[in-house]
């Protein structure tokens, strides 16, 4: 219910489960129902709460040794940090969650703290460290066939469509890879206005289609 945005109703289910787990002391579980809870409220705009929820989490999981779930939390943290502007924390918590997946060996959570972080990257105008970590994301993502979740981002800029990128780099199928990128960006973002997702979501997070050049940079 929570990634299919019935949001009243995940929050719902999760605070009486989490009531029932408090009353029996079950720690892991508990942090699990405070995990979601926090996408809920990060997914709604409502950073403190989802922090809050994010951090008692994490701190329930590493007591509970569960650094994958862990990882996720970090995560979290990250993209709330983000939203609220607090850039340097972000870059913090999302390299953290990163080092924790390649620590344990867990690919889909370096996929997508990858992912996350090459998103904070362009913002804060790292193409070099942008195009490296979408890069290894992408790889990882492909290995784990996994179509869902691809950035739709012209890996020939190492940018979101639409923003010029400080070192472009020139080729045959630039342009129109470009604009079809920007197409499908800018498809998806009216959809999102429409939906449950907040616009603070990265892009790739709704998922989307990549560049016809990012196999060949």
């Amino acid at each position: 219910a929570v990634y299919l945005g019935r949001f009243d109703q995940a929050q719902a289910d999760l605070e009486r489960c989490l009531d029932v787990f408090a009353r029996h002391g079950v720690r892991k579980e508990m942090a699990q129902c405070r995990f979601f809870l926090g996408e809920i409220a990060r997914f709604r705009g409502e950073h403190d709460p989802a922090r809050r929820f994010y951090e008692q989490s994490l701190t329930d999981y590493r007591q509970e040794g569960d650094l994958s779930a862990a990882g996720f939390c970090l995560n979290g943290l990250g993209l709330v940090a983000s939203a609220l502007g607090d850039m340097s924390q972000a870059r913090a918590y999302l390299g953290q969650s990163l080092r924790t997946f390649r620590g344990i060996g867990h690919e889909m959570g370096q996929a997508i703290a990858g992912a996350n972080l090459a998103d904070l990257l362009i913002r804060l105008d790292d193409p070099a460290g942008a195009r490296k970590a979408l890069a290894q994301s992408a790889a990882l993502f492909q290995k784990l066939g996994h179509r869902w979740v691809r950035p739709p981002v012209c890996a020939t800029r190492a940018t979101w469509p639409g923003r010029r990128a400080a070192t472009p780099r020139p080729g045959p199928t630039m342009s129109k890879a470009c604009a079809s990128c920007k197409r499908s960006a800018n498809a998806r973002q009216r959809a999102a206005a429409s939906s449950a997702w907040p616009r603070s979501a990265p892009i790739w997070a709704r998922s989307g289609r990549r560049c016809a050049t990012w196999d060949r940079h």
